[in-house]
């Protein structure tokens, strides 16, 4: 398995590619170099791509029209899932954006609820969370803490369970805990609600299945009961 910083899918001017970096001294370093103030991102046309799957998805309500496990059908699930373990960069002419991959993960395949159209419906694109995604991401990429202080109703805490979700289903052995000052924030009252949103979806709409035992409030664990002969 490559590094973090290796063979990072790549949108570049109409091609995709692939792109690598020496170290991730180096990763991070390019990450820095675009990182800039929400506001100072200059999205253009190639934003439409950051999102490409969820729009395809709002329109036909499935994400692919390949036949189930031909060729195509694979092809398509192990890009979007390396896109998903490794994020994704864009570069149009001189402009340069990199894409997270929880941020590209929530954008594309977990959907939230929209208080403003007041149904589910994806993520939009906005500065303030490509923004947060970045910080969050040379935190990870230097080992260290983050703390922010966000507005309310930015969909905040939807993308940070988005986080455990992209972790859970593509990280082998991983361990994910997340606490609050109350517990009905992180019980069925709080963000598990968001949690089985997730599951129900992808393991619905995509080929991704992650059965969950236990499956309960506040203990999920991924496994699957089999039998052999007469034994589980």
């Amino acid at each position: 398995m490559s590094e973090i910083y290796e063979d990072i899918p790549c949108w570049d001017n109409g091609t995709w590619t692939t792109v690598s970096f020496e170290s991730r001294e180096v990763f991070v370093n390019s990450i820095k170099d675009i990182f800039l103030e929400p506001g100072k991102y200059q999205f253009d046309e190639t934003s439409f791509l950051f999102n490409e799957q969820s729009t395809f998805f709002r329109k036909h309500k499935v994400y692919s029209f390949a036949p189930n496990m031909s060729k195509d059908f694979i092809s398509y699930w192990d890009d979007q899932k390396l896109k998903c373990k490794k994020g994704v960069f864009y570069i149009n002419g001189d402009m340069k954006w990199f894409i997270t991959r929880d941020y590209y993960m929530w954008l594309n395949f977990l959907p939230i609820f929209d208080k403003e159209q007041q149904k589910f419906d994806f993520a939009k694109i906005r500065d303030a969370q490509y923004h947060m995604a970045l910080y969050e991401l040379l935190a990870e990429l230097t080992y260290q803490h983050v703390a922010i202080l966000k507005k309310r109703q930015i969909a905040s805490s939807y993308f940070h369970i988005s986080k455990l979700i992209n972790q859970l289903w593509f990280e082998a052995g991983v361990t994910l805990k997340m606490g609050a000052s109350l517990k009905d924030y992180i019980n069925e009252k709080g963000s598990w609600k968001f949690l089985t949103e997730y599951a129900a979806f992808l393991n619905e709409h995509t080929a991704w299945y992650r059965p969950m035992s236990p499956e309960k409030i506040l203990m999920w664990q991924q496994k699957i009961e089999i039998r052999k002969g007469n034994r589980k």
